[in-house]
């Protein structure tokens, strides 16, 4: 199976019972390969029939929906027929075939006595067709075969700028269909860019909230590591710091909006819960200066009249795929004053790659004005450094979030160096987070060619040597990893 770790026969039951509600099940998955090895139609319906049995087996059959094709193209099963047993082809053909595989479905859950109809989540297309979705839900519309839940793919930045359009032509064919709204799940999303950075993923988790729909990370890199977001058992990244403070988040949205830049480059959510007496703001995507402006404070219960608000701000940094985030760091914590109901919260040397939470509770009547820093931290961009040797600045476009689309690679021998200066408000003890990827030696293409081995790097502090590191293999020169260093 192509996602063997996420076998939802394996999965199901630790998810329902944290609170998960459904699950989606890939179910051209059970091939082994992308793209999948489709081996006719009469195949993959006894392929449809068994994870359906077994769902029904494993008592999941109503916690589940089944995503019938996976980024389909026109002509992924050929020639088909239609109810008279006239050749389609085409998009005529798959839609034949997806009515044949809804009611192929509903029989196996009628033969097993399951009261509730089998939910499908389709057309799941690598990009939104208005011409496709179009005759794709007019066709299920006539032939009473319209999925639970519609999806498609947003895997770029240029795909979240017509998400809007997307979004809007999509409801519009509801409407024109006599249909009620259906859940919209987008459920692959983010750019190779995008995945495991914290500042960029804010802006899709702003987006979706926007347009009140779910979304789904992409599985492009390692398996079993929650899509990006798992540095190791047990262990999340910083993006997935990011994702728990967006479970963390209650009450109810808040609209956003941002200026001065695209909600593809500074974006995020917010929310107020008035039983709790507090709002969050989650946010990212942006290097620089900056200001969030929370509006209408006082007009909430939560913080009527208040002539102060309590605000503390984290941030949660880019660690790579596999580095681990021990917590997020406290930047900034104390009172500011509301002016006409209105709180401006200064945000100062934001890091594009970082994320970033806004807590909001009520203020002691004890407390004075003004912010308290956290402790002492700094970015260093290794390209900004005096490079010697081999070492040499390359700009990565398409493949890893790095700052300012540049790396520093050809670190090979002892010859080869990077030299920062870095200043620190004393001397003492000092964590040192390096992002790195090493994969040399990796060839999966070719296993009996596949050695991968560690890197071996001398860190000098002050001319003197501090320590000689042993940077793990990360499989890839496009999965980072963060190694954490005590330094003098």
């Amino acid at each position: 199976m192509q996602h063997s770790d996420g076998d939802v026969l394996e999965t199901a039951k630790t998810f329902l019972r944290a609170g998960g509600k459904n699950l989606q099940i890939y179910v051209p998955d059970y091939y082994a390969l992308w793209g999948y090895e489709f081996t006719g139609t009469d195949q993959y319906l006894k392929i449809l029939k068994m994870e359906a049995q077994a769902c029904i087996d494993a008592g999941i059959a109503e916690d589940v929906s089944y995503v019938l094709y996976n980024e389909p193209g026109s002509n992924w099963i050929g020639a088909y027929h239609d109810s008279d047993g006239n050749k389609v082809t085409g998009w005529n053909a798959m839609y034949w075939f997806w009515l044949d595989m809804v009611e192929t479905l509903r029989a196996v859950y009628r033969k097993n006595g399951v009261a509730s109809e089998p939910k499908t989540v389709g057309l799941n297309l690598s990009t939104y067709q208005p011409s496709t979705m179009a005759s794709y839900m007019k066709f299920c519309a006539e032939h009473d075969c319209v999925p639970d839940i519609i999806s498609w793919h947003d895997l770029s930045e240029s795909q979240f700028k017509k998400f809007d359009s997307e979004y809007t032509h999509y409801r519009n064919l509801e409407k024109e269909l006599g249909l009620e709204e259906h859940e919209i799940v987008i459920n692959e999303y983010a750019d190779f860019t995008d995945c495991s950075s914290p500042g960029n993923l804010a802006c899709w988790i702003g987006l979706w909230e926007e347009y009140n729909v779910s979304g789904c990370l992409p599985f492009w890199h390692l398996s079993n590591n929650l899509n990006g977001l798992a540095a190791d058992a047990n262990e999340g990244n910083g993006a997935w710091w990011l994702y728990k403070w967006y479970g963390d988040m209650s009450g109810n949205y808040l609209p956003v909006t941002a200026e001065g830049a695209e909600k593809c480059d500074f974006y995020g959510t917010a929310s107020l819960d008035e039983n709790k007496n507090c709002a969050n703001v989650l946010f990212g995507g942006q290097s620089g200066d900056g200001k969030i402006i929370l509006s209408g404070v006082t007009d909430t219960d939560a913080f009527r009249d208040a002539e102060k608000i309590h605000v503390k701000i984290e941030s949660t940094d880019y660690t790579g795929f596999h580095g681990v985030a021990d917590e997020p760091h406290v930047l900034k914590e104390g009172a500011l004053p509301v002016t006409d109901g209105t709180v401006t919260v200064p945000m100062e040397d934001l890091n594009a790659l970082s994320a970033y939470r806004i807590t909001l509770t009520k203020a002691s009547e004890q407390e004075s004005s003004g912010l308290s820093d956290g402790n002492w931290r700094a970015v260093y961009e290794a390209e900004n450094g005096s490079l010697a040797g081999s070492a040499s600045i390359r700009k990565v476009t398409s493949s890893v979030p790095c700052s300012n689309q540049q790396i520093v690679s050809g670190i090979k021998t002892a010859k080869d160096s990077v030299t920062v200066t870095v200043d620190v408000p004393a001397d003492g003890y000092y964590k040192y987070d390096m992002v790195y990827a090493a994969g040399d030696g990796v060839n999966t293409q070719a296993p009996k060619r596949n050695y991968p081995y560690p890197a071996e790097n001398t860190l000098s502090v002050d001319g003197r040597i501090a320590e000689e590191i042993v940077l793990l293999n990360t499989l890839s020169n496009s999965w980072p990893e963060c190694i954490p260093l005590i330094c003098r």
